[in-house]
């Protein structure tokens, strides 16, 4: 069976292509935040989705990620990993503090960063 991971897989776009890639015989491994979006997600799209609880702006956890995909999948290789976790802080820059600015670029862009190189060897 293929593999894929796909971050922010609570809503929106991640929860859609988890459910499209689930739909066409795939694994999902998807990043959730909490245990309850984890219980919600996984019983609404049934045992080929697998939940990982990381937040991507957090290195630590995305590493540890890693192990839990490796110990799953064995031998094989992902067939893709999907960076989709990421928000938009509203505001003018004048209106947005340096501390919003900064939480939306880890997110957007650290967060890819993490992902990126935590998984790159899978």
């Amino acid at each position: 069976m293929k593999s894929i991971v796909i971050t922010g897989t609570s809503t929106g776009i991640g929860y859609a292509c988890s459910k499209l890639f689930i739909e066409k015989g795939y694994k999902v491994f998807g990043s959730v935040r909490n245990d309850n979006d984890a219980n919600r997600v996984s019983n609404e799209l049934g045992s080929n989705f697998v939940p990982l609880i990381f937040d991507v702006t957090d290195e630590t956890a995305v590493k540890e990620s890693v192990k839990e995909v490796e110990n799953q999948i064995g031998d094989q290789k992902l067939s893709g990993l999907i960076n989709n976790a990421g928000l938009g802080v509203m505001g003018t820059i004048q209106s947005l503090s340096a501390e919003q600015f900064k939480y939306q670029f880890d997110v957007n862009v650290l967060g890819v960063f993490h992902c990126c190189q935590a998984y790159l060897d899978l």
